[in-house]
C-alpha cells in the first residue's frame, strides 16, 4: 500500500506502507536510494559488525546478526522513513492518506 506525503514547498513523494522488501534485497542500499543517509549509516554500520564478526571470529554469531538486522530493517524501515518525514514538517497528502497512517500504526491519534 502507497501513499503520498506533501512537504511545506509543496513536493510530494509516494512512499509504501508497512514492509521495505528494497531493505531486503539491496541491503543498506534501500535507505541509501531514498537519501536517507541517518538509516543507511546506521544499516551499513550493523551489517558491517555482523560482516567482520563472521569473517574473523564466529559466523554462527555473525551470520544471524545480519539476518537480524536485515529482518529489523525490513519490517521497520518505511515506518521509520514516513515518521522522520512527519517529524521534518511533511504531511500526509489527503485525507485517505492520513486514515492509512492510522490504520497500519504510523501516526497515532489521541482519543
Amino acid at each position: 500500500m502507497y501513499i503520498k506525503l506533501k512537504s511545506k514547498e509543496g513536493k510530494v513523494i509516494e512512499t509504501k506502507v508497512g514492509s521495505c522488501w528494497t531493505c531486503v534485497f539491496l541491503s543498506f542500499l534501500g535507505p541509501l536510494l531514498r537519501g536517507d543517509v541517518k538509516f543507511f549509516i546506521l544499516y551499513a554500520l550493523l551489517d558491517g559488525i555482523g560482516l567482520f564478526i563472521a569473517l574473523h571470529f564466529n559466523e554462527n554469531i555473525g551470520v544471524p546478526l545480519m539476518v537480524f538486522v536485515t529482518l529489523l530493517f525490513e519490517a521497520n524501515y518505511n515506518t521509520w522513513f514516513i515518521r522522520g518525514k512527519l517529524n521534518n514538517g511533511w504531511e500526509a497528502e489527503t485525507e485517505k492518506d492520513r486514515e492509512i497512517l492510522i490504520e497500519k500504526g504510523v501516526i497515532k491519534v489521541e482519543v
